[in-house]
């Protein structure tokens, strides 16, 4: 799976959280979106997140910091994956 592929089902899972219509969605992958979810919006993200991609996220980078644009999420979603294959 391409990272364009990654970024874009991530927009998607935004898409499906943030109210679309009052323009809260990112319009590139690199705009921060992390202070418009609330607290319980991040962890559903990160839980669809999860779902998506059948991966598990470490506490370590359970961090609104690593976790704010499309394409820091991709980032990592991509090294979850790669660690996967890996083994």
């Amino acid at each position: 799976m391409s990272k364009n592929d990654i970024c874009e089902k991530v927009m998607g899972i935004l898409k499906q959280i943030l109210d679309y219509n009052n323009g809260l969605i990112p319009t590139t992958y690199t705009e921060e979106f992390g202070e418009r979810l609330s607290s319980i919006e991040f962890v559903t993200f990160i839980v669809e997140i999860e779902s998506e991609f059948e991966i598990e996220i470490d506490d370590d980078d359970f961090e609104l910091n690593n976790m704010d644009t499309v394409e820091k999420i991709a980032n990592l979603v991509t090294r979850y994956l790669s660690e996967e294959a890996s083994q």
